[in-house]
């Protein structure tokens, strides 16, 4: 599967099934690439290498965030009934992930908008409120 920038290896490819509550689950579904199916995994692990390297320039960690992490954290709210609670948890991970990646705690005293400057960041939220427009075709 390729596109213009975006190339998905086959053999390196994993699936996480995410279980958001105790109900039942089907049994037995596979993801699958034409016939080839794609293995599951138990959990993932972030690229922590890149995001707290501490060589690696803030700008890069941002724009490692803004290609990977920020796609994560949106997937599907495209379609979700977004609540306040769902929005404020939105904002929380999202400066815990910059602050995390800028080797900085709470405990450290540094605003958000300092992080957020020193990334070069947009609020989360603010991309999530534009791809429902965009999927509502506004």
């Amino acid at each position: 599967m390729e596109s213009k920038r975006f190339r998905l290896s086959r053999t390196k490819t994993k699936n996480l099934e995410c279980k958001f509550s105790d109900a039942m689950h089907e049994v037995g579904v596979e993801v699958r690439f034409d016939v080839q199916v794609v293995p599951k995994r138990g959990c993932f692990k972030l690229a922590s290498g890149v995001l707290c390297g501490k060589k690696v320039l803030p700008k890069l960690n941002g724009k490692f965030y803004r290609m990977v992490v920020k796609w994560i954290i949106l997937y599907g709210t495209v379609c979700w009934l977004v609540k306040n609670s769902h929005v404020q948890k939105m904002k929380v991970v999202e400066i815990r992930m910059l602050k995390w990646m800028c080797g900085h705690t709470r405990g450290d005293k540094i605003r958000n908008e300092d992080i957020r400057d020193k990334i070069g960041m947009a609020f989360v939220v603010d991309k999530m409120n534009e791809a429902r427009l965009r999927w509502f075709g506004m």
